[in-house]
């Protein structure tokens, strides 16, 4: 999980994206600037993508991946 104080911090520029996560359920942002990309490949979850374009807030419609 992330950690309570960095969930939505006032931080201005580009998204953070992260991996190593063993997530589960659909891909989703982590926070309005944070993204996992691996979401749990390693364990048959899926591969996850982001295509960003420049926002500088994670937009879900953006995630891509394969199961």
């Amino acid at each position: 999980a992330v950690p309570g104080q960095l969930i939505d911090p006032p931080v201005g520029g580009t998204p953070i994206f992260v991996g190593h996560y063993w997530m589960t359920g659909s891909p989703a942002r982590m926070s309005s600037k944070v993204a996992c990309v691996e979401w749990a490949a390693g364990n048959g979850g899926p591969l996850v993508a982001y295509r960003w374009d420049g926002e500088y807030e994670i937009d879900a419609r953006n995630f891509i991946s394969a199961a």
